[in-house]
């Protein structure tokens, strides 16, 4: 059971595609370096906007992860699979 909601856990979040993509592109910017910044500067933003920025960088690290790269110090992908470890090689 336990396993089973780990590999769900993306289908109970609430998704608007596109929203942090526009919110990006209306503030100039990529959608990981909006992301970064909106992190780096959490105070500026709406709650939701720091989530949306949190998982971004979340997807990032997951699409990363299928590649076989190393990926560390990201919460919810420690969290939801253990982190990532495996080397390409």
């Amino acid at each position: 059971m336990a396993e089973e909601k780990k590999e769900k856990w993306i289908q109970a979040a609430h998704l608007k595609e596109g929203a942090f993509t526009a919110k990006a592109k209306r503030a100039g910017m990529g959608v990981q370096e909006f992301a970064a910044h909106v992190i780096a500067h959490k105070g500026d933003y709406d709650e939701k906007t720091v989530k949306q920025a949190n998982l971004a960088k979340t997807f990032k690290a997951m699409s990363k992860a299928e590649e076989g790269i190393v990926v560390t110090g990201c919460g919810l992908l420690d969290q939801h699979y253990g982190g990532v470890q495996e080397n390409r090689g």
